[in-house]
């Protein structure tokens, strides 16, 4: 009568052996994530195992719990109660052991979205708590955004720029624009304080942003001006021109007349009735004693500004420095 109950028992022995039997992290199929708990010193299990280790079945979209023996070897303990966890192996991050929870953190595809499921470390085994979610580049954008508020247009250029996946989160094209419009404070007040290198240097720096490429693509006024509309998130042909022309007078100012020359070649073909492109560019000739190229650029700015009937306001330097035939 025995003889049933013994091969029941040896029976039931026999199934269960392959759970404990041990294998090298290596021998583990490519169909699962094998992710070592980062234990931070702490010790999870009482005796037989130095730490723990998380599969996840990329097919069956399930975690399974092992004890590492020796940092080789492993052996399958259980399968953790099924979860919402939005775990992506692709792009895992961390697997860590904290106060008595588990931490397993992965990325979203395409973001800067970090998704982390906690699990409760019961009794050596894992128990669901909660999902946590932090994104860095929505909390980078706002502090962007503050920064462009309260006056720092080159922190929050800096910071703008240090989004990850940015093309997910903001219109380049717009925040472009949203900078050089809020610089204009900034730079007023360098240019009250004589701080014209450091106003020449930020709207540089704006204009070299990622979110001016369609202006460095626009070929003449023409597509200029059509782009601009009556209105391209609040910045209008005119006041773009006024940028511009500051940018160059500020260029000036500093002393860098090779560069004040260099983007008033550049900005004419989108700004021809602008007299104060070249009126810096010739005054930029004239500092680097080219008076012969100085003059024609003069003639050409006197002659602008009579169309524009701002005659009266030709500086009185200007005649003077014109080359007489």
């Amino acid at each position: 009568m025995m003889r049933p109950v013994f091969f029941f028992f040896f029976f039931s022995m026999c199934m269960a052996l392959p759970a404990q039997k041990t294998m090298k992290k290596s021998e583990l199929s490519t169909d699962y994530l094998l992710m070592d708990v980062n234990s931070n010193g702490g010790k999870m299990f009482a005796v037989k195992y130095q730490g723990a280790c998380i599969a996840y079945g990329k097919k069956t979209k399930e975690f399974y719990l092992y004890g590492d023996a020796n940092g080789t070897d492993i052996i399958y303990l259980e399968k953790i109660a099924k979860n919402p966890l939005r775990f992506n192996p692709d792009h895992f991050i961390s697997c860590s052991f904290k106060d008595n929870k588990v931490y397993l953190s992965s990325q979203v595809a395409g973001k800067a979205t970090v998704i982390t499921g906690v699990f409760n470390w019961q009794e050596e085994h894992l128990v669901w708590e909660k999902e946590e979610i932090y994104d860095l580049s929505e909390m980078q954008i706002a502090r962007a955004k503050d920064l462009l508020k309260n006056g720092s247009p080159l922190a929050a250029l800096v910071t703008y720029d240090s989004v990850q996946f940015s093309d997910t989160y903001f219109d380049a094209k717009q925040v472009g624009i949203e900078l050089l419009l809020g610089s204009k404070k900034v730079i007023d007040a360098n240019e009250s304080k004589r701080k014209f290198k450091e106003s020449a240097e930020l709207i540089e720096k704006i204009l070299n942003f990622k979110g001016w490429k369609w202006f460095t693509e626009t070929k003449n006024e023409a597509d200029l001006k059509t782009a601009l509309g009556k209105g391209l998130f609040g910045l209008t042909y005119p006041d773009f021109q006024g940028y511009i022309e500051g940018y160059t007078r500020n260029l000036l100012e500093a002393k860098n007349y090779d560069k004040t020359i260099e983007k008033g070649n550049l900005y004419w073909k989108y700004f021809t009735n602008s007299a104060d492109l070249l009126l810096n560019s010739a005054d930029a000739w004239y500092a680097k004693k080219d008076k012969t190229k100085a003059s024609e650029l003069y003639v050409k700015y006197t002659s602008l500004m009579k169309q524009l009937k701002k005659e009266k306001e030709i500086p009185y330097t200007v005649p003077q420095r014109i080359i007489k035939e």
